[in-house]
């Protein structure tokens, strides 16, 4: 395809195309999706945040091309995108969704019955006792049923370097429950979890004071990561003293 000069320099040549490729010698249409058949570790929840990075590991670093990818459900992966394997890397805390006890539900939060033992779920807000039946929570409960907290976690990633840096948004927001709301780091290593960043400083080079109830976060081109949080209206924070 020759488009520097004008068509009639053109001639006999393609000048200008939309939605073509060049393949053998010949112009074909340019293809469409493809699924992509991954193996490893099951994405449970719908992703609603993902970002393309190159990790490295190990005492001769190889780069590795990964999506990461976050879920719904609380749940954060990554996909090595040359082997199609899937590696859970969900911080141990918060972890997953997190299992409450009947007798223990807040009033007003959704859930989603993981087991329904002696609970009768239909006096608290839902169609049934059946696991998997989502509900919002009208009373504490009773009995030995249990369910997950089924607020949607909000995933924001970014790229520092070659660390991913993690941080889910508060399924609390405008409470004082801030459990789920920190800066996470993932250095590349599959047999490792994502974890908390002033978790990282004790194993050297990581935030020995991290921001709590961080909704977000942001790394700018020059390496500043910055901590978008919900404590205090309007904050923005960003930790001067980690150096990966």
């Amino acid at each position: 395809m020759r488009n520097t000069g004008t068509v009639y320099q053109s001639k006999d040549r393609w000048y200008t195309g939309n939605f073509v490729r060049f393949f053998r010698d010949t112009i074909q249409p340019i293809g469409g999706w493809t699924k992509r058949t991954l193996t490893g570790a099951t994405i449970i929840g719908v992703p609603n945040a993902a970002l393309a990075f190159t990790a490295v590991t190990g005492s001769t670093p190889v780069p590795a091309r990964y999506v990461a990818v976050g879920t719904s459900r609380g749940y954060l992966y990554v996909v090595n995108t040359d082997t199609n394997v899937v590696t859970d890397i969900t911080p141990a805390a918060p972890g997953g969704p997190a299992t409450t006890n009947a007798g223990s539900f807040v009033v007003g939060r959704p859930y989603r019955i993981t087991s329904s033992g002696t609970t009768n779920f239909t006096l608290i807000g839902a169609a049934d006792s059946n696991v998997g039946t989502t509900f919002t929570a009208t009373g504490v409960g009773s009995g030995s049923g249990t369910a997950q907290d089924d607020t949607e976690a909000v995933w924001q990633l970014a790229s520092f370097g070659r660390y991913l840096i993690a941080a889910q948004g508060s399924r609390y927001f405008g409470t004082t429950t801030f459990d789920y709301n920190y800066l996470y780091v993932w250095k590349g290593d599959v047999a490792a979890d994502c974890v908390r960043c002033d978790t990282a400083a004790t194993a050297g080079g990581g935030i020995s004071d991290d921001p709590y109830a961080v909704n977000g976060c942001v790394v700018t081109p020059e390496r500043f990561l910055f901590a978008l949080c919900g404590a205090t209206p309007n904050s923005v924070t960003y930790p001067p003293t980690w150096v990966p």
